[in-house]
């Protein structure tokens, strides 16, 4: 009986050499939920990535944890619904129908107002 693809995939890979790079993603996935609230909490990412290292979670360098930081964590994601480019065409009537609001501020009027040249 021939196996599926996904499980002949999972034996190749089990098979191949880890490379340093997918080792180093690896580990930031594993503590990516960690990183993630302690940012949320205020903390600065440096302070993270040294207090990471000094507890042997990670080994890799700061410009490596920042990369995965600003990847994974900063950026939204393009799998959540509300950032999908096809979902953000779609308008409900409610939102055709409204008219855009004038700016706020300054406007332009070309034909002078005589009132106020005096």
């Amino acid at each position: 009986m021939t196996k599926n693809y996904p499980e002949e995939l999972g034996e190749w890979i089990k098979q191949q050499d880890s490379t340093k790079r997918n080792k180093n993603l690896a580990a930031f996935l594993a503590i990516k939920n960690d990183v993630k609230k302690a940012v949320e909490a205020g903390y600065a990412v440096k302070i993270i990535w040294a207090n990471m290292v000094d507890s042997k979670r990670i080994t890799f360098s700061y410009e490596t944890f920042l990369n995965y930081v600003n990847r994974y964590i900063r950026t939204p994601q393009p799998d959540t619904p509300t950032n999908s480019p096809l979902l953000s065409n779609i308008k409900t009537k409610k939102e055709q129908n409204t008219k855009p609001a004038t700016p706020a501020g300054f406007t332009f009027n070309p034909i002078p107002n005589k009132e106020d040249l005096y």
